[in-house]
Parts: structure tokens; C-alpha cells; sequence
């Protein structure tokens, strides 16, 4: 469930284990926002709410289906340097 790096000041991967149920969809939703509070309770908020009528604020765990669920979207690593067939000089 790790969210990719994480910002100074954002709930860690402990705030995940604090939701209390699985996040289902919003684990891996790009407009699923974690909060947590100072005494320690986390809940998950639905950004897309704001602006999207169909989806609630605060959707109850865990989520199966979401009309919209928008994936984060993660960069592929890079596989090296130069042209990807390789070494072009065969002399």
C-alpha cells in the first residue's frame, strides 16, 4: 500500500494501518488524500468529491468500485544509457 515517496508533513505507511479496514481502490487512486489527525486517528478523504457529485467526501472502506477512480500513475525506472539495442559501434 506504500503511496510512492512520501511528502514532509504527510501520513506515513502507519497512518494506512490506523484506517481500520483495507483501502481497496483508494490505495492505489490518485485522489484519495490520507489524513491523519494529532491524536492518531486516520481517515481517507476523496478529492474528487469536490468537484465530482457521484463519489462521497469520506468513502466507507474498503472501496470496490468507484466510478472515479483515477490510478496513480508511476514513471517505469529507466534501463540505461544510449539507445535501447545497445551498443551501436561493432567495429
Amino acid at each position: 500500500m506504500t503511496q510512492g515517496a512520501q511528502a514532509p508533513g504527510e501520513p506515513g505507511e502507519n497512518a494506512w494501518r490506523k484506517l481500520g479496514a483495507e483501502a481497496g481502490l483508494c490505495a492505489a487512486c490518485r485522489h484519495a488524500k490520507l489524513n491523519e489527525t494529532r491524536k492518531g486517528t486516520a481517515y481517507l478523504r476523496c478529492t474528487r468529491a469536490a468537484w465530482d457529485p457521484r463519489l462521497p467526501r469520506y468513502p466507507r472502506l474498503p472501496v470496490s468500485d468507484c466510478p472515479g477512480f483515477d490510478p496513480v500513475v508511476t514513471l517505469p525506472r529507466s534501463q540505461g544509457q544510449g539507445s535501447p539495442g545497445g551498443n551501436t559501434n561493432s567495429r
